[in-house]
């Protein structure tokens, strides 16, 4: 089924990608001084 394998990628997708941003946040609040974040 074209769907269902649709359906998995997209949630495979999304996930890692939530992950990813909430691990940038916690990364960029320790290195705060260090991550140019208003250049």
């Amino acid at each position: 089924n074209q769907g269902r394998s649709m359906a998995k990628s997209s949630f495979k997708l999304e996930h890692p990608l939530e992950r990813r941003q909430a691990e940038a946040n916690r990364i960029r609040e320790k290195y705060s001084d260090r991550i140019p974040g208003d250049r």
